[in-house]
């Protein structure tokens, strides 16, 4: 850490007048933490972003009382004194914890890098809160550390599980090397909240896709700017059939048409889901020194029982009996409360690629392709990724509103407009 004894660098800082609510959120420049960041103004957050990138153009303009970004390496200048001054004029009570490197592939060639940026960065942001005493923290975590294996007793073969939604309390495995870093952040998070009193949620979400109404440039280096931050099998699909290229699947997987089957969830129901997160943690009491008070209301933050419904895969039913309950205060029983997003809805590989060339060859833009490039299957992958979102539902009134085809309509209008 940087010595706070060196002479502080002069800011213009703009205070809010009246109750604020002010957070910090990493990798404020990506996908999901820009439009955090917008969402989060709307509800009357001020916004301390940090991030390597500068951010996107919807974040430019904005006054200093609602966002101010700052360029940190998580993994390196985490105390710098421009920083940490900023850090303590926002008087920031939240920090969002979006930053993070997520290509799995990349992940098993550069496991180094994506250790320092995924882990070690989080050990930084936890001791910054430790120094600054910043009780409360959501990380926004990832389904893919569901395991959707397991060792046949019969054969002593490792074979795929049955096709199932996965809870909270589902088994989560390092099968890949991203997936080992992701483990590794929420234990992370899960420890240093229970030792020094902080309060935490993290949220497992399933593969993020859509088009937010935030991203209306028409310019095409800013269309290209974003395909680069969308990794996924909708984006980059959409992206070689209009602009050339083959859409890769992987095949050979234990499922029913061989590929790859996933949960995909439009980013405004993520950020919708992380808001609310952060409402609930603004309700907890803080004291003058910084320290979490007690609370009053309980509430059972326990894993409804899955009942699930066939759809294209699967799907999994709300449960009819489920009160939301995001107007009251949740009650940590535990120090860390998890809960998965998704929309408790799988789709295979084969069937998202046929959607998207189905649909861009309704609105007029014949595909440069028409097949796609097979790639077997890796046995660090998992076959499936199916979440049960009853929980998230009960404490926080929260489900998906976007299906699949929304999710790819809005991305194929985008780049084709």
């Amino acid at each position: 850490m940087a010595d706070s004894s060196q002479e502080s660098p002069e800011f213009e800082y703009e205070p809010h007048h009246g109750m604020v609510k002010y957070c910090m959120i990493t990798g404020s420049s990506g996908f999901i933490g820009s439009h955090l960041t917008m969402a989060l103004i709307k509800e009357g957050w001020s916004v301390l972003g940090i991030d390597k990138v500068a951010p996107p153009s919807f974040l430019n303009n904005l006054p200093t009382h609602e966002f101010r970004y700052l360029e940190v390496d998580i993994t390196k200048n985490i105390g710098d004194v421009y920083f940490t001054i900023l850090l303590q004029a926002y008087d920031v009570e939240l920090i969002i914890h979006c930053a993070g490197l997520g290509n799995i592939r990349q992940c098993q060639r550069m496991h180094a890098r994506y250790n320092t940026v995924n882990v070690d960065g989080t050990y930084n942001i936890l001791k910054l809160m430790v120094k600054y005493k910043i009780p409360k923290i959501i990380y926004v975590s990832s389904a893919i550390i569901y395991n959707s294996k397991y060792l046949c007793s019969e054969t002593g073969q490792v074979k795929e599980k049955e096709l199932s939604a996965a809870d909270e309390d589902s088994p989560i495995c390092a099968q890949s090397k991203y997936a080992r870093t992701v483990i590794e952040a929420e234990n992370a998070i899960e420890e240093i909240a229970e030792k020094f009193n902080f309060k935490a949620i993290i949220f497992r979400v399933s593969n993020v896709a859509g088009i937010n109404t935030f991203n209306s440039s028409t310019n095409l280096a800013d269309k290209m700017k974003l395909s680069t931050k969308l990794k996924g099998l909708i984006s980059s699909t959409i992206n070689e059939i209009i602009y050339g290229g083959n859409a890769t699947l992987l095949t050979g997987y234990d499922t029913p048409d061989r590929s790859t089957y996933r949960d995909y969830i439009h980013i405004d129901d993520v950020i919708k889901a992380i808001c609310l997160g952060a409402d609930q943690l603004h309700q907890l009491p803080i004291n003058e020194e910084g320290d979490l008070l007690p609370t009053v209301p309980e509430i059972s933050s326990a894993t409804s029982s899955q009942t699930t419904t066939p759809r294209e895969m699967g799907s999994v039913a709300s449960d009819s009996n489920i009160t939301p309950r995001s107007t009251e205060i949740l009650s940590f029983n535990n120090h860390t409360i998890i809960y998965n997003v998704g929309s408790g809805e799988s789709y295979s590989s084969k069937t998202i690629i046929n959607k998207c060339r189905k649909l861009i060859g309704k609105h007029k833009k014949k595909s440069k392709v028409d097949f796609c490039l097979e790639i077997e299957a890796c046995d660090w992958d998992i076959a499936y990724i199916w979440l049960n979102c009853n929980k998230i539902e009960r404490d926080l009134g929260w489900k998906a509103t976007k299906n699949i085809d929304e999710i790819i309509t809005d991305s194929v209008l985008y780049f084709l407009g």
